[in-house]
């Protein structure tokens, strides 16, 4: 039990250590969190627990029952029938996932994020409230573009560009416009938006800070070549540039760290690359889910599941290959069902109680929170109770010797 955990725990170390060499600043913060509590959480297992349990007598560790209660249970003998069944229809349940996880995947992509701030303040601030009212009063949100060189000598490109902002709905101030008046030769104005070298225009767009409307005009503007400044275009520098960050690099970065610590430990590749994909399948079911009930969704949001799934899910397969490793049966398949019984009571535990714990997050005021929890809670249980005892036995299964290519180790 105790190599598992430290084994598992340093896998979820692994797993949140892609965060901190993350190029995004906003990444490697959370990775430098997630990291530190989780060392400070596998220390607290490997040594503390064991500590304390070490010095409570025997008949207390149950208390308030009387007897400590027997490790096998009516559940056992259900996970036991589970992955009997999975292994007899190995093929219709592998054929089965892939469908399920190819749906999951186009039903998310069909979805997208926003980045409203509604979703981060609570319903009752006064400050959404306020922002609520005050589109009611000006719905405007305002972008700042500013061009390199001399409006004098660039007029005929300024004007042409404040007609077209002006004829979509804009209010432009600038060389070449005071509101929706348009100046249609260089004046004196021009000296007032020009500064070392570049000149500035303040657009204002019909559209309140952060909305789906706010944020395609911007990105127009931001595809003419043009520098924009301003709150919508920060969000989507700062949204964009995370989403690519990690989907490019930092999820990358974590299952090449996964796929090598576990080769590393067990000499397997098939294993690791297994385990990727039985994670991936979890975390993008919760995510499809989670669209289904909420919509759009807030723009961290399917980053995070991804985040907690490929961390903390690596342990739960572990649990269960380092049984397979032990057991001695002779029959693989009967191997596979003892090590799926025996560890199954763990990871249903561990499995149960982090999704109850993400759940919680369920009655916060914030709507990203509320998504967050449900799609993390939902992605736990579908792998606590379909992919680890279900799928998993089906392709070890299938698999057999090549379970362990290139079989480093000489396992059988």
């Amino acid at each position: 039990a105790g190599k598992g955990a430290a084994f598992s725990g340093l896998s979820i170390v692994i797993g949140f250590a892609g965060f901190i060499i993350s190029p995004s600043s906003l990444l490697k913060n959370i990775g430098v969190a997630l990291v530190i509590s989780s060392i400070s959480s596998v220390i607290v297992a490997v040594f503390l627990t064991y500590t304390i349990i070490s010095i409570i007598p025997v008949n207390k560790l149950g208390f308030p029952r009387k007897e400590v209660p027997k490790s096998e249970d009516v559940r056992e003998s259900y996970l036991e029938k589970v992955a009997s069944l999975s292994i007899n229809k190995r093929n219709l349940v592998i054929v089965g996932m892939i469908v399920l996880f190819v749906f999951s995947i186009g039903f998310s992509m069909v979805h997208s994020t926003n980045g409203n701030i509604n979703e981060i303040i609570p319903s009752y601030a006064s400050s959404l409230k306020a922002e609520n009212q005050l589109s009611n009063f000006y719905n405007y949100s305002i972008d700042y573009i500013v061009l390199k060189g001399n409006p004098n000598s660039s007029y005929s490109h300024i004007l042409n560009l404040t007609k077209t902002l002006i004829n979509r709905g804009d209010i432009v101030y600038g060389p070449a416009s005071i509101g929706k008046y348009i100046v249609n030769k260089s004046t004196s104005l021009t000296n007032h938006f020009y500064r070392d070298g570049y000149t500035l225009m303040v657009v204002y767009i019909p559209y309140p800070v952060f909305s789906k409307g706010a944020i395609n005009e911007t990105n127009q503007l931001i595809s003419t070549g043009a520098l924009v400044g301003g709150s919508n275009a920060q969000r989507i520098v700062i949204i964009d540039n995370s989403e690519y960050v990690y989907f490019h690099f930092t999820l990358l970065f974590t299952i090449i760290g996964i796929i090598l610590y576990l080769f590393i430990l067990l000499g397997s590749l098939s294993i690791p690359l297994r385990l990727v994909l039985t994670i991936g399948i979890s975390s993008i079911f919760g995510v499809a889910l989670m669209y289904a009930v909420f919509g759009s969704v807030y723009w961290i949001t399917p980053l995070v599941v991804f985040a907690l799934l490929f961390g903390l899910g690596i342990d739960y397969d572990l649990f269960i290959i380092l049984r397979l490793i032990e057991t001695n049966e002779p029959n693989w398949n009967n191997r596979i069902i003892f090590s799926i019984k025996k560890t199954g009571l763990v990871v249903t535990a561990a499995g149960l109680i982090l999704s109850g714990a993400f759940f919680s997050l369920m009655v916060s005021d914030l709507r990203f929170l509320q998504e967050i929890g449900f799609a993390v809670g939902i992605s736990v249980l579908f792998d606590t109770f379909v992919v680890r005892p279900i799928l998993v036995p089906a392709i070890l299964s299938v698999l057999k010797e090549n379970n362990w290519w290139p079989n480093l180790r000489h396992r059988t």
